[in-house]
């Protein structure tokens, strides 16, 4: 997965990377299935943190995208496959280890109760 950062803080990372999920999104219409699309990044906002000190240990930095989806379960025939679970998903394994933390959600659709 290709790395990307954005530097500013406040709308206008919001607005940047809102568009990075509207991106998936498309992806889940053109497969015809509910365009809903995810970006997961890390803030990395707390240097103390356990959670923190095991990204910079990866060489993660605030504002890298951990995880990107967009809902395939129309066209996987499996209930699972939501955006937000495959973006957690390519976190838990970026971050090698289950506890996703210091993390912004970016969804096109509030997330469902699951």
């Amino acid at each position: 997965m290709k790395e990307e950062r954005i530097p500013a803080a406040g709308p206008e990372r919001d607005a940047y990377y809102m568009k990075l999920a509207i991106r998936e999104a498309r992806k889940a219409l053109k497969h015809e299935d509910v365009p809903i699309g995810c970006i997961l990044v890390y803030d990395g906002m707390n240097p103390a943190s356990k959670a923190d000190q095991h990204a910079a240990s990866l060489g993660i930095e605030a504002g890298t995208i951990l995880g990107r989806g967009y809902n395939r379960r129309n066209r996987d025939h499996n209930a699972l496959m939501h955006a937000e679970i495959l973006a957690i998903r390519q976190a838990c394994k970026r971050l090698q280890d289950w506890r996703v933390e210091d993390c912004t959600l970016y969804v096109t659709l509030e997330p469902c109760p699951m």
